[in-house]
């Protein structure tokens, strides 16, 4: 708490006064590139860069497309964000064996097939039918085939949409990125014909000059009653630059893609076409690279905006002269404000500080996490090599003084000749005291003047262990028990009383018991109102915590373990942190 206030100051000084500290220049910036020996190889390598492990949807969704044909496969960016699903490339009339491979890898339950069976045969179709439930999107052409694919992927209810050229790809490249990260449905035109939208639509982005999407498209649009924006440059590339600063003025990662095609007699362009699910990963818009030479206006961009890029396609479509020509933007480096420990089992990575921020990671339990900045409630963290946040939250802080000058009382339940309850030679009263030893110890790293009630195995009378809290005034009495019930039962709870401190008590043990459940994944047996002595006849915010059943197999188990006795402290603490947080 106080390192963020510290932040805070200094930040507005240094707003007020000009002052600014010396940075550190990176020698070097974050460029990787994902290649495969061909097309259907580097949309593997992209699938594992998005899916590391096994797929994590509900549907666990792969699009599947022609290898040798890219228009179905740019239609389909914003299905691929909307399902986060791989795009994969294989031939029309087998499937391959390495995209075979990968979907196993994945642990793929449902394969979307684009296009007709000209596109993938039918034979493709009844080998995948085998171990995957199938959907075959396709139309009577690619532009109804992308509204098959808008349609599956619930975007023809959407309020906004993109259209391009659907005879031409370029531009189509450019929209990819916004499809798959905003979720915006592509509908396809050609050069003088607009499609027909859906009702829903009200606001429409035009991809390219009036020469590959004509001023007639915009007039029959707005006569449907369309907001009509036009994104567009004087080529390929500007038009790419274009779109991707009115969507994305504040994106650091980028995705380098070939924007020449590979053939000289028609539009194949293998690496960008399955670039959309890594866009939707990494937030990561796709900027287009001439082949043969660099693009001015694409060098100037990358070196105002760029801190990494993620480069598609080996040396024969990108060369590392060509890559290493786009220079991106000097890095500071930033200063680590503080560092934290990971308190959830898996705390989720968001590319933005909010709920509603692409999730593209999450940190196990415990895992240390150096923090570089706040926005409220969310710390800054680098993940993957950019800018990630997470809930501060679920960390707990080396540094934090957030208990300072509070007296805490911990109680640990029973002693001596009282065990408590038992199950053979696992006793409640050894229990407690390990955990609340821990308890102690935590309390204590963030400032707090902790009382044990008892440090080993001696008995104290139940009026006892509240008048040590009483005489101390303390802030807070915490009393550590162990449950015992029928084998069946199993769960924590967590009590108060009303007697003495009545609102104080019940939040204390409401903020408890929540950081319990979630550091334990035990099953939530609640807060309940009770008059045990030890609560009932103490005067400051008291709680009795039951941390589990020594009579339940499993929780038997767990309470055995001091990994466990551990992780029950750390619940307790990190609820005492919140309780004081709100205070």
């Amino acid at each position: 708490m106080r390192n963020k206030l510290f932040t805070l100051i200094m930040a507005i000084i240094l707003i007020f006064t000009g002052i600014s500290f010396p940075g550190k220049t990176s020698a070097s910036n974050d460029i990787e590139r994902i290649s495969g020996a061909n097309r259907i190889e580097t949309a593997i390598e992209i699938s594992k860069k998005v899916s590391p492990g096994t797929l994590t949807t509900a549907e666990k969704a792969v699009i599947l497309t022609r290898a040798d044909m890219p228009f179905d496969a740019l239609a389909s960016s914003g299905l691929a964000g909307v399902k986060q699903a791989p795009i994969l490339l294989t031939g029309s009339t087998k499937l391959d064996s390495n995209v075979a491979k990968e979907l196993e890898r994945l642990g793929a339950r449902k394969i979307y097939i684009l296009g007709g069976t000209g596109a993938i045969s039918q034979d493709v179709e009844n080998q995948l039918k085998q171990k995957y439930t199938v959907s075959r999107l396709k139309g009577s052409d690619r532009f109804e085939t992308a509204n098959a694919i808008n349609q599956a992927a619930g975007l023809d209810q959407n309020s906004t949409a993109i259209i391009v050229n659907g005879m031409q790809v370029a531009d189509s490249l450019s929209a990819s990125s916004v499809a798959a990260i905003k979720h915006y449905p592509i509908y396809l035109s050609t050069v003088s014909k607009a499609p027909k939208l859906p009702s829903s639509i009200k606001t429409v982005y035009l991809i390219g000059g009036s020469s590959v999407v004509s001023e007639d498209v915009r007039s029959q649009l707005e006569q449907q009653g369309k907001k009509v924006v036009r994104l567009s440059g004087k080529d390929r590339f500007q038009t790419n630059i274009a779109v991707n600063e009115a969507f994305f003025a504040s994106s650091s990662s980028y995705i380098l893609a070939r924007g020449t095609s590979v053939l000289a007699d028609q539009e194949d362009y293998p690496d960008a076409v399955a670039a959309a699910s890594l866009a939707e990963k990494f937030d990561a818009p796709v900027v287009l690279a001439h082949d043969v030479k660099p693009i001015t206006d694409v060098q100037t961009y990358l070196f105002q905006n760029a801190s990494s890029l993620m480069v598609l396609g080996g040396e024969g479509a990108l060369s590392s002269s060509i890559v290493n020509s786009y220079k991106m933007k000097e890095q500071v480096e930033e200063v680590v404000l503080e560092t934290g420990i990971v308190t959830a089992s898996s705390l989720n990575v968001r590319t933005s500080p909010e709920m509603s921020g692409t999730k593209i990671g999450a940190l196990p339990r415990n895992v240390e996490v150096a923090i570089y900045g706040y926005a409220g409630d969310w710390a800054k963290i680098k993940y993957q090599g950019q800018v990630a946040y997470v809930h501060s939250g679920y960390l707990l802080f080396q540094s934090s003084d957030s208990l300072n000058n509070l007296t805490i009382v911990v109680d640990a339940g029973h002693g001596d000749h009282d065990p408590g309850a038992s199950n053979g030679n696992l006793l409640e009263k050894d229990i407690n005291l390990d955990v609340s030893l821990y308890l102690e110890k935590k309390l204590k790293s963030a400032g707090a003047n902790v009382v044990m009630t008892r440090r080993d195995d001696t008995f104290l009378e139940l009026r006892e262990r509240s008048t040590i809290a009483n005489n101390l005034n303390a802030d807070a009495f915490i009393s550590v028990h162990t449950n015992a019930a029928s084998e069946a039962a199993h769960g924590i709870e967590t009590y108060w009383y009303d007697k003495y401190s009545s609102a104080e008590s019940k939040a204390l043990a409401e903020s408890i018991q929540k950081r319990l459940i979630e550091v334990t994944e035990a099953n939530n047996r609640g807060v309940k109102n009770q008059s045990f002595s030890v609560i009932r006849e103490s005067k400051m915010a008291s709680v009795l915590v039951e941390v589990g059943f020594l009579t339940n197999n499993e929780e038997y188990k767990l309470l055995l373990t001091q990994e466990y006795r551990e992780e029950l402290a750390e619940g307790i603490y990190q609820g005492v942190l919140d309780y004081y947080k709100t205070k």
